[in-house]
């Protein structure tokens, strides 16, 4: 990734390092972890940083990725997001401003380019309290990003991230068939 992203290995080697780690906890077989005890591994001084890496290394990817292929995502980005700014100059100014920087939303393009980086497909799922869904109330839109599964390839699939879009952050989602 660090060659990709234009930064040196040493660079990515401790956030990769502390990724393994947190990935390594949450997934050992002989001794399960419930959502309790993943809140409070993230809760505790260690995993803060750890939370922080792997959220940087996300942003790396998505960066990385658009810059890898400015060319093809140039023309999806649009203006400034934010009132008065100026508007972007390039792809690396998008990246600088947008993807990059902490603090900042991911958009349907740093959502688009993440999935490429990592092979992913993501299902998206925004509430929309001003339509008045079938019962008037909301009404759940999904949008869908990265490559479809090949036709009768499912099983070779990208994995299917479910995620619900919320002002200011991302939840994480397990669709019922997954939780039983």
């Amino acid at each position: 990734m660090g060659a990709r992203g234009g930064l040196e290995s040493f660079v990515t080697e401790g956030p990769c390092e502390a990724l393994t780690e947190l990935v390594g906890f949450a997934t050992q077989p002989d001794a399960p972890m419930d959502g309790e005890d993943l809140v409070a591994r993230f809760r505790s001084s260690g995993p803060a940083a750890e939370v922080a890496y792997a959220l940087w290394l996300l942003r790396l990817s998505a960066s990385a990725q658009l810059k890898a292929e400015s060319d093809f995502y140039w023309c999806f980005i649009e203006g400034s997001e934010q009132p008065g700014e100026p508007p972007f100059r390039s792809v690396l100014d998008f990246c600088n401003r947008c993807v990059d920087a902490v603090e900042t939303e991911a958009d349907h393009v740093a959502i688009t380019a993440l999935c490429a980086a990592l092979r992913l497909r993501v299902r998206v799922a925004y509430l929309d309290g001003g339509a008045g869904g079938a019962a008037g109330g909301q009404l759940v839109t999904f949008h869908e990003f990265g490559e479809a599964p090949p036709a009768g390839g499912e099983a070779e699939a990208a994995p299917l991230v479910h995620l619900l879009y919320r002002p200011g952050h991302y939840d994480l989602l397990y669709p019922e068939e997954e939780v039983k």
